[in-house]
């Protein structure tokens, strides 16, 4: 422990805790100008909420290579928390397995950044990343996330940015939840993004003035009822750039937010998987724009584009929709106060009973240079 301004150097160490109770941290910095640096060193604790490293009231802790390993409960990898609270490791293999042990959480103020390595949980409820409470922030550059039971990176308020690397969770690989009050956001770039359980999505944006930002992403929710992107509270925004998703269930279903997509493609699987679906339930308005995105349906009675519900709007530019299951629709708008438009796209459909377009229930449809095709 450094506290008081004190300062630990270890280096190709083993830094170990035996006991079963709570608190007994293998690495902890306490206050301003503590701090703790580490290099090539082996760190495990055996008690419950007893944490890797422990940085807390403005100390900070450093690692360079090495592995950290924790195996009760509530004993995260990584653990920041309150203003100025900072945790770098560079390379080091972090693995826990207990009920809510997660890797690396961040809370109030408090920063935590990982470049390369990587992060294992096999625990219930044993999130990857956590990011919690106003100005707490994680960075992940090149590492790898492997969540067995519990979700990739769950955020309630603060920062949650990633750059290279993979995310795979047995939950949803994201989730922007309200736990604390405070809004969140996400920003990822050059990653890959796999939920795998049944009713799993790839970004949940599930909480009030949130907000998701991707660019040369992958997502990927082929579980049971799998989706791709979700927002159903107001104030949320989705914005995806050079992206690929892929979903059993629906690939984009907004409620209340707004989203805009730019060329990249989403693919969903299973019958009744729409790719691109709006119903404004909340609040005034919920819209996507697509502009050269390639939206793609393999089941009977999906809908390629869908927009229902007063305040609903869809803007294709540019698109593609290819829709293969029987009794599958390419565009489909349904309600006053409802609007869809189509430019520069092209709507393929084929199976028994599809149908190009359907408009219904005074719904406003806009199409220019646009054609359709019935195999």
């Amino acid at each position: 422990r450094a506290s008081a301004g004190g300062k630990v150097t270890l280096s190709d160490s083993a830094i170990k805790t035996l006991g079963d109770g709570q608190g007994a941290h293998a690495l902890a910095a306490s206050g301003a100008g503590s701090g703790v640096s580490v290099s090539g060193s082996d760190v495990s604790t055996q008690g419950t909420y007893s944490h890797g490293a422990y940085a807390q009231s403005g100390g900070r802790i450093e690692l360079d290579g090495g592995t950290i390993t924790t195996t009760n409960s509530g004993s995260r990898g990584l653990s920041a928390e309150g203003a100025g609270s900072v945790i770098v490791a560079r390379d080091v293999v972090l693995s826990t397995a207990a009920y809510v042990a997660g890797g690396a959480y961040a809370e109030n103020g408090a920063s935590i950044t990982l470049h390369g390595g990587k992060i294992t949980t096999t625990g219930i409820f044993g999130d990857g990343i956590s990011v919690r409470g106003t100005n707490a922030l994680v960075s992940v550059y090149g590492t790898e996330i492997n969540v067995g039971a519990g979700v990739g990176a769950r955020l309630e308020g603060g920062r949650f940015v990633m750059d290279g690397g993979s995310l795979t969770a047995g939950g949803s690989a994201v989730m922007l939840s309200s736990g604390t009050g405070a809004a969140s956001s996400v920003d990822i770039r050059n990653a890959t993004l796999t939920s795998t359980g049944d009713f799993g999505y790839g970004i949940n944006i599930n909480a009030k003035d949130t907000s998701a930002a991707v660019e040369n992403v992958s997502i990927s929710a082929l579980g049971y009822y799998g989706t791709g992107v979700w927002l159903p509270s107001t104030g949320t925004s989705f914005t995806a750039t050079g992206f690929d998703l892929t979903s059993s269930h629906v690939g984009v279903d907004n409620r209340a937010g707004q989203v805009s997509l730019v060329d990249g493609n989403v693919t969903t699987r299973d019958a009744n998987a729409h790719g691109l679906y709006v119903s404004r339930e909340y609040g005034s308005s919920a819209t996507i724009k697509a502009t050269k995105v390639n939206v793609k349906t393999r089941g009977d009675g999906a809908v390629g584009v869908l927009a229902r519900a007063s305040g609903a709007a869809i803007e294709l530019l540019d698109a593609s929709v290819t829709t293969e299951g029987a009794s599958a629709y390419g565009l489909f708008a349904s309600g006053s106060g409802v609007s869809l438009s189509a430019r520069n796209t092209q709507v393929s459909t084929s199976g028994a009973n599809a149908t190009g377009l359907s408009v219904s229930n005074r719904a406003a449809v806009t199409l220019d240079s646009t054609g359709f095709t019935l195999a």
